[in-house]
């Protein structure tokens, strides 16, 4: 789940560089804020 999950994630980052370029660094941080908590899920479901 968790890959399927980051791949959604990567593909949408690689569309939204493309289209928005500026606001890329604060896309970036939204998206390290969404692995993190992915881990953390994970690590919860355990």
């Amino acid at each position: 789940m968790a890959a399927t999950a980051l791949k959604w994630v990567i593909s949408k980052r690689i569309f939204l560089k493309h289209l928005f370029p500026v606001q890329n660094g604060l896309y970036l941080v939204f998206v390290k804020n969404l692995h993190f908590l992915l881990f953390q899920m994970t690590i919860i479901a355990k």
